[in-house]
């Protein structure tokens, strides 16, 4: 094909030494707080998209909710889109993290433990304050509203660090009308964002099965998705079903009473562009109480964040 002027394509073709240098030291990385996560790939850095499935049940949003605590620990501010929970429920799933079990309480029927003190409850709220801003549902879920309101998120209110949970709650007719084509359009379309806004987006996608040891190409959307974005994991839980799955997909080769199962929740780190990291099954425990994801049966001490918080606010002691 025979090109009649080159005028403006000069500008598409940047010479090696005058590439803008950016070396990893001045990447933003934002610790997961999880020493088997970050070893590997460093935490999470601004400008990019990770994407986190699971069948139901497995732990995504619950490991999500958890890592607002992490973030808002280390100075960075939170959007979380939840449109499969009230905000209110949401505001007692931090206050179930955060207490833990020592100051948790029993509910009358037993089936479930709560925050019942009020004083730490004001004190909690005062601590995440403005760090946390959740996406009220009664608005639009189309893209572009979402999209602008992330932008508003960054540049008015100085947030960081968005989570999308998750895409099948979103209309995104609008790309395609196939939900899979759809999830994986926007996808990419979220990816431009967060290098712009320099932002980390998390996004939670449902795989396109629900039984069998999920991998890479389970995830809605397939290789296109995996492609577009940077991170992908995903988080299995141990039941029944999953040691049955995970057997299979080693061939038969390790039995029930293997060392692996002794473990309520894995992440796999399925895709890292960054490090190169793929296939690594990391191993947690789930504290059913304060339903934490940790890595040793011991629980975080959030509420020691909110301690020293309160002893700089106040000048005293904690009251407790």
């Amino acid at each position: 094909m025979q090109i009649e002027t080159y005028d403006g394509y000069a500008q598409r073709l940047v010479p090696f030494d005058k590439i803008k240098r950016k070396d990893k030291t001045n990447y933003t990385y934002i610790k997961s707080g999880y020493e088997n996560i970050d070893q590997l790939i460093g935490g999470f850095i601004l400008g990019q998209v990770s994407v986190w499935s699971g069948l139901n049940g497995s732990g995504k949003s619950a490991f999500l909710n958890q890592q607002i605590l992490e973030y808002i620990s280390q100075g960075h501010k939170v959007m979380l889109f939840s449109a499969e929970l009230m905000d209110y429920s949401i505001k007692n799933i931090l206050y179930r993290l955060i207490a833990g079990e020592k100051y948790l309480t029993k509910s009358e029927n037993g089936t479930y433990y709560y925050l019942a003190d009020n004083n730490i409850k004001k004190v909690i709220d005062d601590y995440i304050g403005n760090n946390l801003y959740v996406y009220d549902n009664k608005f639009d879920k189309k893209p572009k509203e979402i999209i602008n309101t992330i932008t508003y998120a960054k540049e008015k209110l100085g947030v960081d660090i968005i989570i999308l949970d998750n895409l099948m709650t979103m209309n995104l007719k609008e790309y395609s009308q196939n939900k899979y084509e759809a999830q994986s359009e926007f996808a990419k379309e979220i990816a431009n964002v967060a290098k712009q806004l320099q932002v980390h987006i998390h996004i939670v996608m449902h795989p396109t099965k629900t039984t069998g040891f999920l991998r890479k190409n389970d995830i809605s959307g397939s290789a296109d998705l995996s492609n577009a974005v940077d991170n992908v994991f995903i988080i299995h839980r141990n039941n029944s079903d999953f040691k049955k799955s995970y057997i299979e997909f080693r061939n038969n080769k390790i039995r029930e009473d293997n060392e692996i199962f002794d473990y309520d929740t894995y992440i796999e780190i399925c895709k890292n562009r960054e490090e190169g990291v793929q296939d690594r099954l990391l191993c947690f425990y789930f504290l059913p109480i304060s339903k934490q994801i940790v890595e040793n049966q011991k629980e975080k001490p959030y509420i020691e964040d909110i301690k020293r918080y309160y002893y700089g606010k106040q000048n005293k002691q904690w009251y407790i």
